[in-house]
């Protein structure tokens, strides 16, 4: 019998692995890159991000737009 390509082991370690390391990462790269933002508060973010890593990014993406500017686009 053939194997799905994606069985519930691969989307379950999707779910649970990458995407919250995903978010994480695109947190922590947005906090440092994100222009208007005092260093305090730039501090401040990064270690509630790296001590409650899915919380904490998923807080900076509902509350950004309160801290500094969005970064310019690059290209």
């Amino acid at each position: 019998m053939a194997r799905n390509l994606v069985d519930q082991p691969t989307i379950l370690l999707l779910l649970l692995v990458v995407v919250p390391f995903v978010l994480f990462v695109s947190a922590l790269v947005d906090i440092l890159r994100r222009p208007g933002v005092d260093g305090v508060t730039r501090l401040t973010w990064v270690v509630v991000v790296l001590f409650l890593p899915l919380v904490g990014a998923v807080l900076w993406f509902v509350l950004r737009s309160r801290f500094g500017t969005a970064p310019a686009p690059t290209g």
